[in-house]
């Protein structure tokens, strides 16, 4: 059952069980202000109750800064600047569901190569559910897309391409791109009892090249940046210790800026506030313009926390880029952590 929340928004909601009996059951939305919201995400895994995770998932900002610029486009945010594609049959090849006029999603199921393998027993294949809308800034195009799998992944990813912009006092036409998501936590419904951990792996030379676990508690807004030598990453727990950990270790490039500080950042965390929905551009009368000024050091404790993920990538035009740019993409993943005691998929047949 979706919270009053969810139910109020103008969404439609997809509800897809897989073969297994595993279930996700969320509102899809598209929103003027940054595309594809998700919004009261629930997974259901076999043997196990159906849980929330997120109470909103959705792109928080997309950076293009076209080298040998002053100036960075934000696509998102401006009212008329951004506008969402509304999609047909033709460019949805599954499930389409129709908003509005002009505000549609697609939802297609897709096969996986591997759901599990158990000692000499048949591996097993699995599914996930594609959620997708698509959106335009001037000349450029791109799909958000939010891929739930079956055994409780959420894999978010951002593709843009479109028509090279004439950059006439670029030097040489090459850009860098940066993705950034907004993830509300909201574990079992009561984002108040989530906390945030920071793990690191650092090598240590003097005890055999092992590499020790250190856990680091996250209490107070703040930002943070992947350190691959130490395999870095961050987990969001409810009280009882189950939660979603976001791997970065696919983050290669960072954003230089001179003007955006909270840029330079892979991720940034902050206490839920409703009206925070973009990390730069945001529009909301009741809320600061970007990340710099929501992260305040104020205290994660007793407040739903919301992770803020950024990913960067370099465009380099070729000549068969003229004058179609090719495709541009960035995703991670959220994987579930002590979701479940044992795996539920283990007594598959």
């Amino acid at each position: 059952m979706l919270s009053p929340h969810a139910a109020a928004q103008e969404c439609t909601e997809i509800n897809h069980t897989f073969a297994s009996g595993a279930n996700w059951q969320l509102c899809a939305n598209v929103n003027s202000e940054h595309g594809l919201s998700l919004t009261d995400l629930h997974y259901f895994a076999p043997g196990d109750s159906s849980r929330q995770v997120l109470e909103a998932l959705h792109p928080a900002q997309i950076i293009m800064m076209h080298h040998g610029k002053s100036n960075v486009d934000m696509l998102l945010g401006k009212p008329g600047l951004h506008k969402p594609v509304a999609l047909n049959n033709k460019t949805c090849e599954g499930t389409l569901h129709t908003i509005s006029d002009t505000h549609t999603v697609c939802s297609i199921v897709r096969p996986l190569p591997l759901l599990a393998k158990y000692s000499s027993r048949r591996a097993l294949q699995g599914e996930a559910i594609d959620v997708f809308a698509v959106s335009e800034h001037e000349s450029l195009i791109w799909r958000s897309n939010v891929r739930l799998s079956e055994d409780g992944r959420i894999i978010p990813s951002i593709s843009l391409s479109g028509l090279r912009p004439s950059i006439t006092t670029s030097t040489d036409g090459s850009a860098t791109l940066q993705t950034s998501w907004r993830m509300a936590f909201a574990l079992n419904g009561d984002g108040s009892n989530d906390r945030v951990e920071q793990f690191d792996f650092p090598l240590n030379r003097n005890a055999g090249n092992r590499r020790a676990m250190e856990i680091k508690a996250i209490n107070t807004e703040s930002f943070a940046s992947v350190q691959r030598d130490d395999f870095r990453g961050w987990r969001v727990l409810d009280e009882d210790g189950d939660g979603y950990y976001l791997d970065p270790q696919n983050s290669g490039y960072q954003m230089v800026s001179s003007t955006l500080n909270w840029a330079k950042f892979d991720l940034a965390i902050t206490a839920y506030n409703a009206c925070e929905q973009l990390a730069d551009n945001n529009q909301a009368d009741a809320c600061d313009n970007n990340l710099d000024a929501f992260i305040s050091g104020e205290s994660l404790e007793g407040r739903a926390p919301v992770l803020w993920y950024s990913q960067s990538r370099i465009f380099r035009p070729r000549t068969e880029d003229n004058p179609v740019m090719s495709s541009l993409h960035t995703s991670f993943e959220l994987l579930p952590f002590e979701w479940t005691a044992s795996s539920p998929f283990e007594a598959l047949e």
